[in-house]
């Protein structure tokens, strides 16, 4: 996936996106790639932005809510198993 990646830092840049790929449920060949490193972010991403957690499982869900008991922000946590394929 390294080989055939394109990174962009620019808002400007949003238009390059597959957006058909990173809001379809089709993973076969490359999708897979695009869709699982269309928004990894570099070095830092303020965890005050982070408003919904979504996870497989009520177990996972259990783990999540857990994790962010510890931290004066504290996003939702909720079981979505839509967002999985």
């Amino acid at each position: 996936g390294m080989a055939t990646a394109e990174f962009f830092n620019q808002p400007a840049d949003l238009n390059k996106i597959d957006w058909s790929i990173v809001n379809g449920t089709n993973f076969s060949g490359e999708r897979k790639h695009k869709k699982a490193a269309e928004f990894l972010m570099y070095r830092f991403f303020p965890w005050e932005l982070v408003e919904y957690i979504g996870v497989f499982d009520e177990n996972r869900a259990t783990l999540a809510q857990a994790a962010v008991t510890t931290h004066s922000h504290q996003p939702t946590v909720a079981v979505e198993r839509s967002w999985y394929f």
